[in-house]
């Protein structure tokens, strides 16, 4: 077993600021409505609607598996799913995980090695559906990153697969999930096809994909990027950026990026990398 897995689970804070329980909670409040009249009025109509809100949300259930590069079950990585707050699991022997009696929502899936900075985080939106078992279909790759550098002024970071990317530390805020204070900016691209993500919501064809950290910064205003090598692209065509938002819980539009006559891709101007988590270019829906 590698010894980082001994490290303690600790409780998680609540995602993106919804709410402050601990990751174990969950929120079973219940609420009647008590509408009263209280018009000084003399009219003598007797209210008999008898409807309660109990307060009951919709559940269902989601189960998959993790695994390292190579394939074999990612034992002991933490898998958390966060609504108002967050649930976690340890991956068992199989790399398998499940969670029961969740709120039918989208949720972000976050697959996380504690203690080791080396490993990049799958992170994705899923829809719980009501009333449903919903089994993720493909097993989801934890990768090492492929790039890592400290960033202690603006700078442009040579990342993987061709991306780079013009950073700025001052830019950046630390997330509820972001893992040391000290800011650097690393990567790995992924194939969309083979990394195991759900794209739920999303409406449109993923033509490429990273992974990105110090996990859970956010950058305002964005950072501006170009991609060269991306192959299947046509000249002048226009990409969505996306990146998943822990605190919207969806994959947020960063703005777009046009393909250069020799095929390099360009954020256009007022878009960028807003997040340092899973980041997309997606080809709208026509």
């Amino acid at each position: 077993m590698r010894p980082w897995l001994l490290a303690p689970l600790l409780a998680l804070p609540a995602c993106g600021g919804k709410s402050t329980a601990d990751d174990t909670a969950r929120d079973t409040a219940s609420e009647t409505d008590a509408d009263t009249d209280a018009d000084a009025d003399t009219d003598t109509d007797t209210d008999t609607d008898t409807d309660v809100d109990t307060g009951e949300e919709a559940t269902g259930s989601v189960s998959g598996t993790v695994v390292w590069e190579d394939g074999s079950p990612a034992e002991g990585v933490q898998v958390r799913l966060c609504y108002h707050s967050c649930r976690a699991v340890l991956a068992d022997g199989s790399g398998a995980f499940s969670y029961e009696n969740v709120e039918a929502v989208g949720q972000t899936l976050q697959a996380v090695v504690l203690g080791d900075l080396g490993y990049a985080t799958p992170n994705a939106l899923v829809v719980v559906p009501a009333d449903e078992a919903r089994t993720l279909d493909d097993p989801i790759v934890v990768p090492t990153f492929a790039t890592s550098e400290a960033l202690s002024s603006a700078a442009e970071i040579a990342a993987d697969g061709g991306l780079v990317i013009q950073a700025d530390p001052d830019a950046m805020t630390v997330g509820s999930y972001t893992p040391t204070t000290d800011l650097f900016v690393a990567s790995r691209q992924m194939d969309p096809s083979a990394a195991g993500l759900p794209f739920d919501e999303l409406d449109g064809e993923v033509v490429a994909m990273w992974y990105l950290g110090d996990f859970d910064v956010t950058a305002s205003p964005a950072f501006p990027f170009t991609v060269s090598g991306l192959d299947g692209l046509t000249p002048g065509e226009q990409l969505e950026v996306r990146t998943l938002s822990n605190e919207d819980k969806a994959w947020t539009l960063d703005g777009t990026a046009t393909v250069g006559e020799d095929g390099t891709v360009t954020s256009d101007d007022g878009g960028g990398i807003a997040h340092l988590t899973t980041m997309l270019l997606v080809r709208p829906a026509r």
